[in-house]
């Protein structure tokens, strides 16, 4: 079974390197305890690819020449015979994060031309290979995955995928409202809530989660709850600063004084200061100006004292 399990994962990688190899042979990516391997993904869809033309290098060539000849191929708009070459450089490659950036070429060159089971292949094998040196994926690359997936029909793959996208990224809203809209599509009325609400919890000023929400709850016949959802995105966006960090706040108030618009900035820089920037010594001081600018000079006199108190050795 495993032999089996390897000869189709490494369907494209017939020799080269010791990388690719160890990727063939993993099943799958292991990178820290909470990670949830994709469980079988190319053995499941049971790919068998068709000869395609070879990369026009001679024999022997290296690595190298194979891939900026797919280069040049893409510049030229063969991007069928690009990917080729992108696959014979990673074949050939001695080192490993050589053979992760030509298997990114050929996953983007096989996407570019609608080539959807060897892009995600591609994809698949560059993950497995920056598993052997210890790299976790980058979030934007396994999220291409989960829609090509879809569009093949292979959806519990695609919730997979995006299982393991949240638990190497929790921090990420993007990938739980990505997820939710995965779920949604697929008539998972339940857990796509959550993961909408989980996405909204971290990052309220996503107001196109909150539309989707709001369609959840129309197609399952909930009329109030969607207009529950819809009344706090009006609510959100009438509010440009909900949801901000007490940095993002601080220079959205910088922006204003800037401008002199002084009234706002003084609102921004004391709702700064009401999100655990109570201690920041910039804020104080960023708010005395905003005071002396208003001419009321005991409040701004107040922050600057505030300022120093925080931060002593702070002088302007």
């Amino acid at each position: 079974q495993e032999a089996q399990k390897s000869s189709k994962l490494g369907g494209r990688l017939r020799s080269g390197s010791e990388a690719c190899s160890a990727a063939r042979n993993s099943g799958g990516l292991r990178f820290t305890t909470v990670f949830v391997k994709l469980p079988g993904l190319l053995l499941l869809m049971g790919w068998v690819h068709a000869e395609s033309s070879d990369c026009p290098v001679p024999s022997g060539s290296s690595s190298f020449d194979a891939g900026n000849k797919g280069i040049e191929l893409m510049k030229a708009g063969n991007k069928e015979l690009a990917a080729t070459c992108f696959w014979r450089a990673a074949d050939t490659a001695e080192r490993s994060e050589e053979v992760v950036g030509w298997l990114k070429n050929a996953a983007q060159a096989s996407e570019e031309i609608g080539n959807m089971q060897d892009a995600v292949e591609a994809w698949q094998q560059m993950f497995d290979v920056q598993q052997s040196i210890d790299i976790v994926p980058d979030l934007h690359q396994l999220a291409r995955l989960p829609p090509m997936l879809m569009k093949l029909g292979l959806h519990q793959q695609a919730v997979d995928v995006w299982q393991t996208a949240i638990q190497l990224h929790p921090n990420s809203a993007e990938a739980k409202a990505n997820f939710g809209a995965t779920l949604h599509q697929l008539g998972m009325y339940e857990d796509a809530a959550k993961f909408y609400e989980a996405a909204l919890q971290m990052k309220p000023e996503m107001h196109a989660v909150y539309d989707n929400l709001a369609s959840l709850y129309r197609e399952k016949g909930e009329q109030q709850k969607a207009q529950e959802v819809q009344s706090r995105l009006n609510n959100v966006k009438s509010n440009k600063s909900s949801g901000k960090t007490y940095m993002q706040l601080q220079e959205m108030g910088l922006n204003s004084l800037n401008a002199g618009k002084y009234e706002e900035a003084e609102r921004f820089f004391l709702e700064a200061l009401g999100k655990q920037g109570g201690d920041n010594y910039a804020i104080h001081f960023n708010l005395g100006l905003a005071y002396f600018f208003l001419r009321q000079w005991d409040k701004s006199l107040a922050s600057y004292s505030k300022s120093l108190e925080h931060n002593p050795n702070f002088s302007h």
